[in-house]
């Protein structure tokens, strides 16, 4: 994450975090990764308090360079310039996005306590609050036009049990901003996340009825932290029981998607980390159900980058359409840090952290 070259650390572009790192070089700067680099930053700098320079240029280059005047973030600065609907140039924004970055300001001010981040936390927050629908999902995004749009073309795009780790955005910000509005938003998407479950998983595409890892991970990440927060113990149970429907279904290779029947062996590398902390966090609270924590902690060091620039860094796995992709990820290493962080932690029976989360 320091020295690789994933965080640009000069020119008009200074912090912004790349997506990945191929032998074309990187693609695209990505908002969402960039507000999960703050957090990430942040969460390491308790061993190493020069990491907080390195939250801040992050901040900066989401606040300068993705935030707009709607109080939006747009998604991805592709170096060579296109039109899809994450480009920087169609002018979408996604609300999933804003809340990724949003969080991880609020928690960069709560080390810092710099006051100029006040206000661009006010504004991504109300943007997402406009974003909710009335039964407490999210539209996908808005357009530069102001339309919002919801789709059933892939699981990101539908109203979706993900969207609950927006909570962590709202949350923070409301209580920081004093705000019940925000807090109430928060509680909401929560309430409604739990309604997707079925059979003990969370689905995440309506049409097939089936529940992809990676948003399934995120459902559970958005109810067992808001649920932590609030005291709302049918949040954190209604999180065991997904992350259990992930974790029994581990045998070497953790499946991309599944429903009651089938699995899709394809293994993203990411949700390998993800389900190792939200498993370590369940044992703290003794609410794991299925143990293989170690078994995780051995696939995902497996997968560790061990020489050249790119070295220490995490690849991505195999696509959820079976393509490889071996490249070194920046949110992968993200999520990768924190697990192994909490996972030590766990084994050497120090006080599990929890803030700021990835």
């Amino acid at each position: 994450m320091l020295n690789s070259g994933i965080q640009n650390s000069d020119g008009e572009h200074k912090g912004g975090i790349n997506s990945y790192h191929t032998e074309q070089g990187y693609p695209y700067i990505y908002s969402e990764i960039t507000g999960y680099g703050v957090s990430a930053f942040l969460y390491a700098s308790e061993v190493n308090r020069k990491l907080v320079e390195r939250a801040k240029l992050a901040a900066d280059w989401l606040i300068k360079k993705a935030l707009m005047s709607s109080g939006g973030v747009r998604t991805r600065y592709y170096y060579q310039p296109t039109d899809n609907i994450y480009s920087f140039e169609s002018g979408n924004s996604f609300p999933f996005d804003t809340a990724m970055g949003l969080y991880g300001l609020v928690m960069l001010y709560n080390s810092t306590r710099d006051e100029k981040l006040i206000e661009p936390i006010r504004r991504m927050a109300d943007f997402i609050v406009s974003m909710q629908r009335e039964d407490g999902t999210f539209d996908a995004y808005v357009t530069s036009t102001g339309e919002k749009v919801t789709s059933y073309d892939k699981w990101s795009n539908q109203p979706s049990p993900f969207h609950s780790k927006l909570s962590l955005g709202l949350l923070e910000a409301g209580m920081l901003l004093d705000d019940e509005n925000l807090v109430e938003a928060a509680i909401k998407v929560c309430e409604r996340s739990m309604d997707f479950m079925d059979n003990g998983r969370f689905i995440t595409r309506a049409n097939e009825r089936m529940s992809d890892t990676h948003p399934n991970c995120y459902s559970a990440e958005g109810l067992l932290y808001s649920g932590m927060e609030l005291e709302r113990f049918d949040f954190m149970e209604c999180a065991a029981f997904g992350v259990d429907s992930i974790v029994k279904r581990f045998y070497g290779k953790l499946p991309c998607a599944f429903d009651d029947v089938i699995t899709v062996d394809n293994m993203r590398i990411d949700t390998v980390a993800q389900t190792l902390r939200l498993s370590v966090i369940l044992k703290k609270l003794d609410l794991l159900k299925t143990d293989k924590m170690e078994q995780l902690y051995n696939t995902l060091v497996e997968n560790q980058i061990v020489d050249g620039k790119q070295d220490g860094g995490f690849v991505y796995g195999t696509n959820d359409d079976g393509a490889v992709m071996n490249h070194p990820n920046s949110w992968v290493s993200m999520f990768a840090l924190q697990a192994m962080i909490m996972y030590k932690d766990c084994l050497d029976g120090r006080k599990l952290r929890i803030k700021p989360f990835v």
